[in-house]
């Protein structure tokens, strides 16, 4: 069972358990920071259908590659992510691009079928390189190990990484294109896959916490500064949210797992006890290197913890290894979170 006690974690109630030193965390608790894909907002079928969307387009349309079949699905979009250093779905689609550009040509591919079909498989691809960092960069150099030097030079010369980014860009936003992003679309010209987003948190519930003058609030996230206004706008927080108390990829600061940004944010906050509240890999590592850079920093540096929801219904295997690795929450959903803290029994301790 994935909501079950041991002798690490605590359930205090069927849906949110607690790490057993941190039972009382959320009594001292003075910041709540989310995440949004996966936390606020559904985004399985925006943004992870647009990285599909941009690989296949890429291949079919642009490489000119012959049959119909799907090369990446959704189940392995999240594959990539739970393998690590893919916070950024720009960079995703352009990794996932790159490994089937280096299986078409390291075996001599010539339909989307076979490309999909040969071994390795996106489960077994994404296992072997998150032993080595994972990310873009650690699947560019993959790749390029393992091709002869004349494939790697036709590899360079058939990735087109800015083509593919745009790609993802306008599939997610389509006719929005302009507002979110700043330009005309050319590919994806229809309704984008942004009007498939849906929110998770019951947002008056969150506007009741917000209310309470006890706790901060911030959100931290991998989306560019157009995405996150549109999410803002779709949660109707726009007024709740001041613009020092969030975060984007504004392209100015290190991503996630990098913990600047977090730093930063706890800064303005004034972040003496915090919780970030994510949903993959990268989020718990950003926690993790946080609280490691402030232990050597001193003593009295703040405390942040990490909060997992379990929005996409992750697997058991994969929840254990997030309690192996640090996790101080693990909640069925934003909302049972939410919920927790609105307990008198938690805010009197």
């Amino acid at each position: 069972m994935l909501f079950s006690e041991d002798k690490n974690f605590w359930l205090a109630n069927k849906s949110v358990l607690i790490r057993r030193q941190l039972r009382y965390l959320l009594s001292e608790l003075d910041t709540v920071v989310f995440d949004i894909d996966g936390v606020l907002i559904d985004t399985r079928g925006s943004f992870s259908q647009a990285v599909c969307d941009a690989v296949q387009f890429y291949f079919q349309h642009i490489l000119q590659i012959r049959g119909r079949a799907q090369l990446l699905y959704l189940s392995e979009v999240r594959l990539f992510k739970m393998a690590g250093g893919f916070n950024c779905d720009r960079d995703l689609a352009e990794g996932a691009s790159l490994f089937f550009l280096w299986k078409m040509l390291r075996f001599n591919l010539n339909t989307l079928g076979e490309i999909h079909s040969q071994q390795p498989s996106v489960r077994k691809f994404t296992q072997q390189i998150s032993s080595g960092g994972s990310g873009l960069e650690n699947i560019y150099n993959f790749t390029q190990r393992h091709l002869a030097p004349q494939m790697r030079e036709k590899s360079k010369a058939l990735f087109d990484s800015q083509l593919i980014r745009r790609l993802f860009l306008e599939s997610y936003s389509g006719q929005l294109c302009r507002r979110v992003y700043g330009f005309e679309p050319k590919f994806f010209t229809g309704e984008g896959k942004i009007k498939n987003e849906e929110v998770i948190v019951r947002t008056e519930l969150l506007k009741k916490q917000m209310a309470n003058q006890n706790l901060s609030w911030g959100i931290l996230s991998g989306r560019t500064p157009g995405e996150v206004e549109m999410a803002l706008e779709m949660l109707g927080l726009r007024d709740y949210m001041p613009g020092e108390a969030i975060v984007t990829d504004d392209g100015r600061s290190p991503t996630k797992p990098d913990p600047t940004s977090l730093t930063e944010l706890c800064g303005r906050l004034g972040t003496k006890v915090g919780v970030y509240v994510g949903d993959t890999i990268d989020d718990l590592r950003m926690v993790s290197n946080f609280q490691t850079h402030h232990k050597m920093v001193s003593s009295s540096s703040p405390q942040m913890e990490f909060c997992l929801c379990l929005t996409d219904h992750l697997d058991h295997r994969t929840v254990k290894m997030f309690r192996s690795q640090g996790t101080g929450l693990i909640v069925e959903n934003v909302n049972a979170f939410l919920e927790c803290l609105d307990s008198e029994r938690y805010r009197n301790g």
